[in-house]
């Protein structure tokens, strides 16, 4: 897949930074909704865990919608137009958070902002342009600098060059989840959920100006006028690229329901700091996965890369499955959750090479769109 360099190092700050800023500012989130339950309270817990819900599904259906026209931008525009859509869209919701919490707004407003985000692409559809930002940027070996014979076909860029960078974007994702929920929970704690969102908001406003005057262009992958926005759609649901598309949103359906469940469950038992450190470890753990274990065991596989790759998402699958089974199974005081978050590095290690998998049985010029679909169905699965 590559070496982590491989990634622009302007597209793995902006990343780092914009992710920081998520992760920070939407942790407060369930913990302001859950916090103020008793442990006892069955029936808050309930509305709290409703109110959850309705939170995720209204960042999530318009992020449903946005998924395919941000994949097929990518590849018309070039991935930066949906980066910075996707940088307006943290700032706006993390501001729109941070109202909320300060003149204690109805329920609706912090529907509204996460909307704002899910309408700009959403978290999911950031990633997708980060992916198709890396994709594009990949530079073609400089051995061979003679022309072509006439009448041979010039060879295509290998996929595994193309997705070189996917490294990158995931280690930039997942460091950023070592640090801002712990921080985030910490802040909440100590100086409340406005101080955290609206703190989270200016790092956001960092990465927008970032993206805007330090990230450069790259050339889309088409140019032709007329978009097909659903072009993505079609081409996840061509064979092979369906099963693994399947695969993943069933990953995803679980990752975001427990996520979305351990967040509650924890907090009924522990202070804002530490759900936020438990959220880092995972994040910790995640990022052993791709700086560690993805790379270790790339570097003593003698197969082909493609075979690599499909096992590396089949044992995502497989642990995500028994990351689920473990919080069913033990309480929130069990020591043996922290063994569950160790879980996590196998199902970081395998989050590129699923997408790597996507993208080289995709068409190259259709890459951002497989991409942006890949999101959309992430989104329908929350």
């Amino acid at each position: 897949m590559g070496a982590l360099g491989d990634a622009p190092w302007r597209l793995l700050v902006l990343d780092f930074i914009t992710f920081v800023a998520l992760g920070g500012g939407t942790v407060v989130i369930p913990l302001a909704l859950v916090k103020h339950c008793q442990s006892n309270d069955d029936n808050c817990a309930a509305k709290a865990a409703q109110r959850l819900v309705q939170y995720g599904l209204a960042g999530s259906l318009p992020q449903l919608l946005a998924a395919p026209l941000v994949g097929r931008a990518c590849d018309r525009l070039g991935p930066k137009i949906p980066l910075l859509a996707g940088g307006v869209g943290v700032v706006a919701s993390l501001i729109l958070a941070a109202l909320w919490a300060l003149y204690g707004w109805p329920f609706y407003a912090l529907l509204l902002s996460a909307a704002a985000n899910g309408l700009c692409g959403g978290t999911l559809g950031f990633l997708a342009a980060s992916f198709a930002y890396a994709a594009a940027s990949a530079k073609a070996p400089e051995e061979e600098t003679y022309a072509p014979l006439a009448g041979a076909a010039e060879e295509e860029e290998a996929p595994e060059q193309r997705t070189g960078g996917f490294r990158g974007v995931a280690v930039a994702l997942t460091l950023s989840i070592c640090v801002s929920p712990a921080a985030g929970g910490a802040a909440a704690q100590h100086f409340g959920a406005f101080a955290t969102l609206a703190g989270a908001s200016g790092i956001a406003a960092v990465a927008l100006l970032w993206t805007l005057f330090a990230l450069p262009a790259v050339a889309p992958t088409k140019s032709e006028a007329k978009a097909d926005v659903l072009r993505g759609l079609k081409v996840v649901a061509a064979p092979p690229t369906r099963f693994l598309a399947l695969a993943w949103t069933l990953v995803a359906t679980n990752n975001i329901g427990v996520g979305n469940i351990a967040t509650q469950y924890l907090a009924r038992d522990r202070s804002s700091t530490g759900v936020g450190l438990y959220i880092s470890l995972l994040g910790a753990a995640a990022a052993v996965g791709t700086l560690v274990i993805e790379p270790l065991v790339r570097k003593i596989w003698t197969g082909d890369e493609f075979r690599l790759n499909l096992l590396l998402a089949r044992a995502g699958c497989l642990v995500a499955a028994g990351i689920s089974v473990g919080f069913a199974l033990l309480p929130a005081s069990n020591p043996g959750i922290y063994g569950i978050a160790c879980l996590a590095s196998v199902t970081a290690a395998s989050m590129p090479a699923s997408r790597a998998l996507l993208v080289a049985s995709a068409p190259k010029e259709d890459g951002g769109a497989a991409l942006g679909a890949l999101g959309a169905l992430e989104s329908a699965s929350g």
